[in-house]
């Protein structure tokens, strides 16, 4: 969800970035959710969707079948874009929370989808440098005298270090440092930087997922670790869950759409049974309804065509529409 204003650069302090993992490919959890509908559910968890298909309330063999026309969807839609392909686990995970948290109305959840797509590719990458569902940045270029500088994406200057160990904070304190609770001249903006399949930003908005989670009763598994059980779910403290773990993502993404988190304004609002406004949803993530409103509006009509096939998105509820 980047925030397009321009800021200029400040003095910056010595304050820790957050680690980088060395393997993000393996940080890929098995969550409750997924687990249950392989039937390999780690014990002592219990998801929303676990309980589902266990009850037979959630039919995994439809899921999995409109997970493929999903995948393909998205596919075609970025054919050419990203140097590396979908991961359709991460198109199913996606699904999955829809279903868990009940969303029957399947324009909401293509709305969500092109979403996820728009956003952050489902976790394909665009660049070498690129790490999954993790905010691109432009390059940073050395001078002779050891100074960085990079062109800024966020505002459009130029931002500029006195050296290599710098530039990365600098630049997205100059994106971010002003806003969204971060505290300018520190880490923050660098590690609060978009993640995610909604490409969470700010450290207001890692605060106030942190304390949502908590009060759902939220659970995900990290490093063998479940969060919000074994340990409380701080994501202001451990910020790259949000990108590592796909289950959390989702249920990130899923939750505070649904609810108007963002911007205040909620997916319901402009989709719902009486009308079905993809356009000016946009505004439920960013206000840049004028630059991106038609482009994820056609998006979410290709995904919402591929939810009412046979079976149709209803019919992982065990009902049909057809």
């Amino acid at each position: 969800m980047p925030d397009r204003s321009r800021r200029s650069a400040a003095p910056l302090t010595s304050v820790r970035p957050v680690p980088r993992p060395d393997n993000l490919s393996a940080a890929h959890s098995n969550s409750a959710a997924q687990d249950a509908l392989k039937g390999t559910e780690p014990a002592g968890s219990d998801s929303t969707l676990a309980l589902a298909a266990r009850h037979g309330e959630i039919d995994a063999n439809v899921l999995e079948a409109v997970s493929m026309r999903v995948t393909a969807v998205a596919n075609r839609h970025t054919k050419g874009m990203k140097t590396t392909e979908l991961v359709p686990d991460n198109v199913r995970d996606v699904l999955e929370q829809c279903a868990a948290d009940r969303i029957e109305n399947a324009a909401q959840v293509a709305y969500i989808l092109a979403t996820a797509l728009h956003e952050s590719a489902f976790g394909a990458t665009k660049y070498r440098r690129s790490e999954p569902l993790v905010e691109d940045r432009n390059t940073y270029s050395r001078a002779q005298n050891g100074s960085y500088t990079a062109d800024n994406h966020v505002t459009g200057g130029k931002s500029k270090a006195p050296n290599g160990s710098l530039i990365e904070m600098q630049y997205w304190d100059d994106a971010y440092g002003h806003k969204l609770g971060n505290r300018h001249g520190t880490w923050d903006a660098a590690n609060f930087k978009g993640r995610g399949f909604v490409q969470l930003t700010g450290r207001t908005n890692y605060e106030k997922m942190t304390n949502k989670l908590r009060a759902e009763g939220f659970t995900y598994t990290q490093d063998g670790v479940v969060w919000g059980q074994d340990q409380p779910i701080d994501l202001a403290a451990n910020p790259t869950h949000v990108n590592e773990n796909s289950d959390l993502a989702a249920k990130v993404m899923v939750m505070g759409t649904m609810d108007g988190d963002y911007t205040g304004r909620a997916l319901p609002d402009y989709v719902n049974d009486e009308q079905t406004d993809f356009k000016n949803a946009r505004s439920v993530i960013n206000g840049d309804t004028a630059e991106n409103g038609d482009k994820i509006a056609k998006l979410a009509s290709a995904f919402q065509s591929a939810l009412g096939g046979n079976p149709d998105w209803t019919a992982v509820f065990g009902r049909s529409a057809q």
